[in-house]
């Protein structure tokens, strides 16, 4: 796929020096598509970067936020969405409403793999902008004199890429450590970065500002070390009268035979020291060392330490130094310092927090991004003639922990106040896990013939799905043909008309149904922001009880094409399909929503029976 290496938004400048075009170079936001000499500038690496990449190798608190983050975005899904106004956020571009934006989805399955490559793209990217501030997306054209036999895709950092003094962009690849040569010709390089708020072209990092908090934990965190490796700090020293002696030390030069230590004393206490540590089962470890003194010395042997105030409270001071920390990063402080103190509710509402106020900002930079740098450059080299329609967007519903409301879910269906769809969704299932038509007629059937036995015989082909022969010799199984009653049962004891009514009348339901939801979805994509929270409250097809009322010379298209499948099924009942029609136009316009019984009072008021559906296809 030919990619915009040469193509520019904003048209070419003339190169003063040499006469010729130049591709100018394109910086919206937090995102540009580089050349050499913009890789040379900013590829130089700033000292607080290389600092603050040194903390993320040793300092385990920086290192967990920052993966913490990256981790989070990588779970967001990235898709291509259409933005109906400016002040909404993008949504979905359905495959059967916007067939027109297959070329733009296909980019984005291009992008770095596909989905799967996509989550290591955005855990990578995620990590760059959080630490240093800033990261690469190359896009390598195949080399086969590098061994590079299919296009490629890297998020690199600004170490991995470089301009030797020869004016050569090298670049280093992440996965093999094979450095590589990149021009114009064979690449696409974009930088994204989070820009200075002071210094736009500058990147910037939420970390800058805890470096000095990081600086004292890793030199607090090295003075405890330094600590449990010095036998200065840790043991001190023993100081003993001149005068002290002890018995010959057991160990001895096996060479010469002489002592290891010249001084007797010193030697049978190193001795008697040393030999506990070596073997743990030895006598000595539990039995006094034995000293002679002079009378007058008693009491002057003594333990020097070198401890200090700041051995005493460097944990204490270590812990303000990470709560700083804390304080500063892009995460709230209870994600890094732990939250064993709070309730499941306290927590899932901190992570839900961290989701909208950090998750997602840094995922709408590397949309914003992508779809300005790389999704509409490459659309208008295809020929797509108006490619802002179309931007990257993320989905980050899989990161959203809901609390267990299955119960109040239950309660609230059983009073008549929650749909069926909801309950499911409460309950860890989809509408797709309901039960169909028939199914549920077998259902209720069933509960019918248990609380009247008296109706066993006329619902038992219901119950067990064997509906019998009729009487041309055919297996009556067909929707609007309900099970002849047993032999011998008189006509007037099987339901047959409630039987038949009910499943009828259910089964006009679903065409009101799918052409209110057709429409609500519709109405969704249009409509502002304001309206995005309370519309997925409800089903998609009472969306339109709370967004605005659509006009009547809008309604048209809010329907057009909800009654393609319907009419299979009742193409020889017009009445069906246009008091269907009317009923959803009325449902529309007044905001009223939608219920069984008010479906059925408008088919009966105009003639529409299963019995007259019957009579027209006999006819």
């Amino acid at each position: 796929m030919a990619l915009f290496r040469r193509h520019t938004r904003q048209g070419t400048a003339t190169t003063p020096d040499t006469g010729t075009e130049r591709t100018r170079q394109v910086t919206v936001a937090s995102a540009t598509l580089v050349g050499r000499t913009q890789i040379r500038r900013s590829t130089s690496g700033a000292d607080w970067q290389d600092e603050i990449w040194g903390y993320f190798d040793t300092v385990g608190e920086l290192r967990y936020s920052a993966r913490w983050l990256a981790n989070a975005v990588s779970r967001c899904t990235l898709f291509i969405g259409q933005t109906p106004d400016s002040s909404s956020e993008p949504v979905p571009a359905e495959v059967e409403e916007f067939p027109e934006a297959a070329p733009a989805r296909q980019v984005l399955e291009d992008l770095h793999y596909g989905q799967v490559g996509q989550a290591e793209m955005l855990r990578r990217m995620a990590i760059h902008l959080s630490v240093p501030g800033e990261t690469y997306l190359v896009g390598l054209d195949p080399q086969p004199d590098q061994g590079i036999t299919e296009r490629r895709w890297y998020v690199v950092s600004i170490d991995e890429i470089k301009v030797s003094n020869r004016g050569e962009t090298r670049l280093t690849l992440p996965d093999t450590g094979q450095t590589v040569t990149i021009t114009p010709d064979n690449s696409t390089v974009i930088r994204i970065w989070i820009p200075h708020p002071r210094k736009g072209w500058e990147p910037d990092s939420p970390v800058r500002a805890t470096i000095p908090a990081l600086r004292e934990i890793k030199g607090l965190s090295d003075h405890i070390a330094a600590s449990v490796d010095s036998r200065l700090a840790g043991a001190g020293v023993l100081a003993v009268p001149h005068s002290a002696t002890t018995p010959s030390p057991s160990q001895t030069d096996p060479g010469t035979g002489r002592p290891l230590h010249e001084d007797p004393f010193t030697g049978a206490l190193m001795d008697a020291m040393l030999t506990p540590i070596s073997d743990r089962d030895d006598a000595s470890a539990v039995v006094p060392i034995v000293v002679k003194v002079p009378d007058e010395a008693v009491g002057k042997i003594q333990h020097l330490t070198f401890a200090s105030d700041l051995s005493t409270n460097v944990s204490d001071m270590r812990k303000d130094a990470i709560s700083r920390f804390a304080g500063g990063a892009d995460l709230p402080g209870e994600v890094i310092t732990g939250m064993g103190a709070m309730n499941h509710w306290g927590s899932w509402a901190l992570e839900e927090a961290s989701i909208k106020l950090h998750v997602e900002p840094l995922a709408a930079v590397i949309c914003d991004a992508l779809t300005q740098e790389y999704l509409w450059p490459t659309l208008t080299a295809l020929g797509d003639p108006d490619p802002t329609r179309w931007v990257v967007w993320y989905d980050s519903s899989e990161l959203v922990q809901r609390p267990n409301r299955s119960a109040e879910a239950q309660a609230l269906y059983d009073k008549g106040v929650l749909s069926r769809e909801a309950v499911l969704r409460e309950n860890g299932f989809s509408i797709e896990d309901a039960p169909d038509p028939d199914e549920l007629e077998q259902w209720m059937a069933t509960r019918l013939a248990i609380s009247n036995p008296e109706l066993m015989p006329s619902l038992m082909p219901i119950i067990t799905g064997n509906t019998g022969p009729d009487p041309g010799g055919e297996t009556n199984t067909g929707p609007n043909t309900p099970p002849e009653p047993p032999t011998g049962l008189p006509a007037a004891a099987a339901p047959r008309d409630e039987v038949e009514s009910t499943w009828w009348l259910r089964a006009v339901e679903q065409v009101a149904l799918r052409a209110l939801e057709l429409a609500g979805k519709r109405m969704l994509s249009r409509s502002q922001r304001g309206w995005r929270s309370p519309a997925q409250q409800v089903h998609p097809w009472d969306v339109h009880t709370v967004t605005t009322r659509p006009e009547p010379d809008q309604v048209d298209r809010l329907l057009d094409g909800a009654y393609t499948t319907a009419t299979v099924n009742f193409a020889n009942d017009e009445c069906v399909l246009a008091s269907v029609d009317a009923y959803c136009r009325h449902l529309l316009t007044t905001g009223q929503p939608h219920r069984r019984e008010y479906l059925g009072t408008i088919l009966v008021e105009r003639g529409c029976t299963p019995h007259a559906q019957t009579g027209q296809e006999a006819a």
